[in-house]
């Protein structure tokens, strides 16, 4: 039996010899287009590659030898923390954070985030980046003892962890929303932390997309980090000089 895919505003069709014709309906939204390709080569690895993307995912016992060897995160938690004192003498319930099955939760600094302003007349150049396109953001206390900011609607900020990270030479980790924040609207970008990568801490990227304010809390968990470990590499992030290598306690802006 042949298969041909066709694109069309057509539904799928069987011919008389046997032949399937699978056709869909032209898309007319460029990233929508894109995430269906990303989607499509995301089950085509994970059909063929599922055992070894596995095998290099690293667990919860992992993380705490690393830790223990003063590698990966500081400070460390080894258990989720769900409740905690944020202020207030009081244990209240918290965004968790923290070790998990397979990776490990971190924090948003309350010291620096900042919201991205549009300034008439002018472009946003991620090669010559103007600082002024950013705007602090306040933090604001409840009476709890919490801290946050404010994501404005369809609005887009840079915050930063509240956790130094320092990678192993032969591990990438990749930075991924948590599903509290991802309800509400919040999306956060998914980062890779490259192998020998180090930094005070990880400037982290947040979209909101929903068409009300949100808060995002300081001191609590923002998103989650999965560690994968393969084969050394010839060339690490480190030994390349990268540009972001060291980079301080608050938002590192673009820089080539």
């Amino acid at each position: 039996m042949r298969k041909a895919i066709f694109i069309s505003d057509r539904r799928a069709e069987s011919s008389d010899q046997g032949e399937v014709f699978v056709k869909f309906k032209i898309v007319s939204s460029p990233s929508l287009l894109i995430s269906i390709i990303s989607r499509v080569w995301l089950l085509i690895l994970f059909t063929y590659k599922a055992p070894e993307i596995i095998h290099m995912l690293k667990n919860d016992k992992w993380i705490v030898e690393q830790a223990q060897q003063g590698m990966m995160i500081v400070p460390f938690e080894e258990k989720s923390v769900r409740k905690a004192v944020l202020g207030a003498e009081q244990l209240i319930p918290t965004i968790s954070w923290g070790l998990s099955s397979y990776g490990y939760d971190i924090r948003l600094s309350p010291h620096d985030f900042r919201i991205f302003k549009h300034i008439p007349g002018t472009v946003i150049d991620p090669k010559k980046f103007n600082p002024k396109n950013l705007e602090q953001a306040e933090l604001h206390s409840d009476e709890d003892g919490s801290s946050y900011f404010i994501i404005p609607a369809n609005s887009y900020g840079l915050g930063a962890s509240l956790e130094s990270i320092k990678m192993p030479p032969n591990v990438t980790a990749i930075c991924l929303g948590k599903s509290t924040y991802a309800r509400v609207g919040v999306i956060a970008n998914t980062t890779p932390l490259e192998a020998s990568w180090q930094g005070e801490s990880i400037t982290l990227e947040f979209s909101n997309a929903s068409s009300a304010d949100v808060k995002i809390y300081a001191n609590e968990g923002v998103v989650q980090l999965l560690f994968f470990e393969g084969e050394a590499c010839d060339t690490t992030y480190a030994d390349r000089g990268g540009k972001y290598q060291h980079q301080g306690s608050g938002v590192t802006l673009p820089k080539v």
